[in-house]
Formats: C-alpha cells, structure tokens, sequence
C-alpha cells in the first residue's frame, strides 16, 4: 500500500479532496446557524462582527473539526458499509459529496452537544 493510497483510501484523490471540501461546507453551514443564536448582548461577544475574534474564538474548534472530518471522511465508505451493508448499491449510484456534507453538517452538531455537556 502506498502512503496516497493510505491516505485517502480506495478513494481517488480528487473526490477525497471533494469529499473534504462538503464536509468543510457542512461545518461552515453549522457555523452559521449557530452564529445566528450569540448572545449579542454578552460582555464577551463584540457588538459588531469581528473576524479577528471570530478566527481567535474558533481556531482550536477549527482544527479539531479539521481532524475529525478528515478520519471521517476517510473511513466513511467502510463505516457506511459496516453499519449498513445493503446501502453499497446506493453508494455505488449516488453523489459520494452527499454523505460527506451530512458528515460535515452532522459532526458538528453532535461534537457541539458534547462540548455543551461536557466541557465546562
């Protein structure tokens, strides 16, 4: 096996960078909605919007996404197969960008449920 092939598994290189790319959507579309519900009146939050403390406040989220979503994605077709192995025909017919948007987008919404549980 080949470190490219280690990589990005049976997938070729474009769609795992694809597949990547909707992921990263995915989170950005999180990122969005869960914008929309700041509390705009907290001492922490800047009254007008920053990219400077937008990028400081989610830089370590960022990365941490990055990682996951790269292992995901990396490791869907074989989980997809896994947990649900009548759904390889679908997969074999449909746009594999699909799963990873749901994989961006999901991700997200699961990991900030448990950082509102767990982290204090």
């Amino acid at each position: 096996m080949t470190y490219h092939n280690a990589i990005t598994g049976a997938m070729p290189f474009g769609t795992f960078m694809g597949s990547l790319t909707f992921a990263f959507f995915g989170w950005v579309i999180h990122k969005y909605f869960t914008a929309q519900k700041r509390e705009v009146k907290s001492t922490r939050t800047p009254k007008h919007w920053s990219w400077t403390f937008w990028i400081k406040d989610n830089w370590f989220e960022a990365v941490a996404h990055t990682l996951i979503m790269f292992c995901l994605i990396r490791f869907m077709p074989d989980i997809i197969t896994y947990f649900l192995p009548d759904s390889q025909t679908f997969f074999n017919s449909a746009d594999p960008m699909l799963p990873s948007l749901v994989i961006g987008f999901g991700k997200s919404y699961i990991l900030n449920k448990v950082k509102k549980n767990f982290v204090r």
